[in-house]
């Protein structure tokens, strides 16, 4: 082992040699152990300072990893520009801190320069949003940013020559030294529609407006006769409507209708007639007619057929709510059909014309 440990040394050596000879500088070392683990010195990483095209050079250094670079005792120098500082990025606000910076790499410093006489306006957004320059000329007014960044549910709402947002920035004074403008951000508000579907009326939502994330509490109208309500829909955004007629009010403004539904009665039953018809309008069935009257629901079948039944869950309905009128055979929708279930039901109807079987599966709703 201490035959390796010596001939690596050597090896090492005749590496610096080499470079030195040829007038090579050593940037880096990162490799901080031989192939055994035995350590051979501390990680340097080379620190850069970028001046751009026409600043004058400043010599790169190695620094230890985790060690803090030195600032240049000099500032570089660029024909018809002042030296404004170091920064982490060519297009950067950020300073570079040489005190709090860690090298942990290859790291590259830049120099930013403004044209000479120039003034920097610095426009703060705060709340993680990086910060805009604009270099102005002595004694000439700054613009206005027009293509400020987006923050969802804000707007700003003014410059100031502040952190508190006493003074607002009066865009049409001349800048007569570097100054540094922050954002006012408020809280955009935006509108709640409320109207009302058929059957009901007078729907409202107070207040009116609201901020993004806000809870929204809606307030259903009344109900005309015949109907109660339902549920609301939202445009142009499909919001989920809590419990309590509350929803999370989203960064634009929305419109909310009230649904209202007809109560219906003997537990609200609808079925579709026009399928019947179609299937039973048979040639050799005579003149069919289908109706549905009365309170509760009822189901006339017309027509001059040898049987009728009506089967509900595999079994024929009760007698009792089946009448017959000469070709009137009336079915009466009561809970002695379908008992206490709720929901989408099936029923159906068989008829026989001439030793013929015809049979129909409809659809029933029962509600509350």
């Amino acid at each position: 082992m201490v035959i390796k440990k010596e001939r690596d040394f050597w090896r090492t050596m005749a590496v610096f040699a080499i470079v030195g000879a040829t007038g090579l500088s050593v940037v880096a070392c990162v490799n901080p152990s031989d192939r055994d683990g035995v350590s051979v010195g501390p990680v340097m990483h080379e620190v850069t300072f970028d001046t751009g095209d026409g600043g004058s050079p400043v010599k790169s250094e190695l620094v230890k990893h985790g060690k803090y670079g030195r600032k240049p005792n000099d500032n570089p120098e660029k024909g018809g520009y002042d030296f404004r500082g170091w920064f982490v990025a060519a297009d950067s606000t950020e300073i570079f801190d040489f005190d709090r910076t860690a090298i942990t790499g290859t790291t590259t410093i830049h120099a930013k320069w403004k044209a000479e006489g120039n003034l920097i306006v610095t426009f703060v957004y705060g709340n993680g949003i990086p910060d805009r320059e604009a270099e102005v000329a002595k004694n000439v007014a700054v613009a206005e940013p027009d293509d400020n960044p987006s923050r969802t549910g804000y707007s700003i709402e003014d410059w100031y020559e502040d952190r508190d947002f006493t003074g607002k920035y009066n865009f049409d004074s001349t800048v007569t030294e570097d100054i540094t403008l922050y954002a006012n951000w408020k809280k955009v508000d935006y509108t709640i529609n409320v109207t009302d579907g058929t059957g009901g009326k007078d729907s409202s939502v107070n207040p009116s407006t609201a901020n993004y994330m806000d809870t929204v509490t809606l307030i259903p109208g009344t109900a005309d006769e015949g109907y109660e309500f339902d549920s609301w829909i939202t445009e142009p955004t499909d919001l989920a409507i809590a419990a309590g007629n509350t929803f999370t009010m989203p960064a634009e403004s929305v419109t909310v209708k009230a649904i209202w539904k007809e109560i219906k009665s003997d537990a609200g039953i609808t079925i579709d007639f026009e399928d019947i018809k179609d299937e039973l309008g048979d040639k050799e069935i005579t003149g069919p007619t289908f109706s549905m009257t009365g309170d509760p629901g009822t189901i006339t079948v017309e027509g001059k057929y040898d049987k009728v039944q009506w089967i509900y869950d595999g079994k024929e309905v009760p007698p009792e709510t089946v009448a017959q009128d000469g070709d009137k055979i009336t079915l009466t929708l009561t809970s002695a059909i379908y008992g206490e279930k709720l929901g989408t039901l099936y029923l159906t109807l068989k008829v026989e014309v001439d030793g013929k079987s015809y049979s129909k599966t409809v659809t029933f709703t029962v509600t509350l």
